[in-house]
């Protein structure tokens, strides 16, 4: 047979004070959430001129490989402008000699003709 011992009484519950909820927050938390909302608006706002200043920091330490490949293909470039303007011009050329060969037909045509 086994003996059960009675469950001893519970404490009372402490009683809070009517007004306790009423009363708002306390002045730690709104100034933490004053903090925290400041650092996030200063995050978003810092953000594009940390990621600007990174970018010209890093653009500052170009290799010196690269700096020579750049300048080789600017050289480049400067080449094959001079290329298409002569281009152009022989392509008036070409243009001319086709007038100038279809009236010597026209003309060779008109005198068969008569």
């Amino acid at each position: 047979m086994q003996v059960i011992a009675p469950m001893p009484p519970m404490p009372p519950m402490p009683q809070m004070p009517p007004d306790a909820f009423q009363s708002g927050p306390p002045e730690k938390v709104i100034i933490g959430l004053v903090i925290i909302v400041g650092l996030i608006l200063a995050g978003v706002i810092l953000a594009p001129l940390i990621k600007a200043l990174a970018r010209r920091i890093e653009g500052k330490s170009v290799d010196a490989g690269l700096a020579a490949e750049i300048d080789h293909l600017r050289t480049r470039v400067a080449e094959l402008e001079g290329v298409q303007d002569r281009m152009a011009e022989l392509e008036e050329r070409v243009d001319f000699s086709e007038r100038l060969l279809a009236q010597g037909r026209e003309q060779a045509a008109i005198a068969r003709e008569k």
